[in-house]
């Protein structure tokens, strides 16, 4: 049994929400910080939890879809059409289609209305796209 310990990832530059919106930024840091340092078991809890605050989940869908924005000079098709195969879950690309389309705030009630299972699914893709970009970046794997 390991000792109990804990992940971070710095994520204060998404951390103004011009909306007020209620998102817990420490559960985000905690899936980021335990992906980035390949920690399965704590990045699976983490995700629990962030699924819970629909808020974060749809926040961690936005910071997904600014990375690969930001890599690609724009999100690509593959992670937003639904006739276009690839790796995105649908539940993501549902979400990524509103944020494409300049629909953020929707974006965030779409969330609300999900199930936990539909948020997961969401979360996994994001989480896979944002670790993704940010390995590439040379911080993974710490």
């Amino acid at each position: 049994m390991t000792a109990p310990h804990r992940h971070r990832f710095d994520v204060l530059e998404f951390d103004i929400d011009p909306e007020r919106r209620h998102i817990d930024h420490t559960v985000i840091a905690e899936c980021l910080g335990a992906g980035l340092d390949g920690c399965p078991v704590c990045g699976q809890q983490a995700l629990e939890a962030l699924i819970t605050n629909a808020a974060a989940t749809a926040r961690l869908v936005e910071i997904a879809c600014v990375a690969i924005g930001e890599m690609f000079g724009g999100i690509p098709a593959y992670l937003y059409d639904d006739n276009v195969g690839g790796p995105a879950s649908a539940t993501f690309r549902r979400l990524a289609r509103l944020g494409v389309d300049g629909k953020i705030d929707q974006m965030f009630s779409t969330v609300e209305d999900m199930t936990l299972d539909e948020r997961r699914q969401a979360a996994d893709t994001a989480m896979d796209i944002t670790i993704g970009r940010l390995v590439l970046a040379g911080l993974g794997m710490r």
